[in-house]
């Protein structure tokens, strides 16, 4: 059984990144977090999480640079 508390924590991300570049699509969160770029149906909720984590410090970082 998959963990229930992942559903929180990919949606929170999302949120938090999302807020960061609110005039990115939603698709292109996923491909930038994941560079993923095939069947959504078939990305595995755990590289879609590390994925995320990578670039929401990636625009931390950038942030921080300006």
């Amino acid at each position: 059984m998959r963990d229930i508390n992942r559903i929180s924590r990919v949606l929170e991300l999302m949120g938090e990144i999302w807020d960061m570049v609110p005039d990115w699509r939603f698709g292109q969160i996923i491909y930038n977090a994941t560079g993923y770029r095939g069947d959504i149906f078939h990305l595995d909720d755990d590289l879609l999480e590390v994925g995320l984590i990578s670039l929401e410090n990636k625009l931390i970082t950038e942030e921080k640079e300006k």
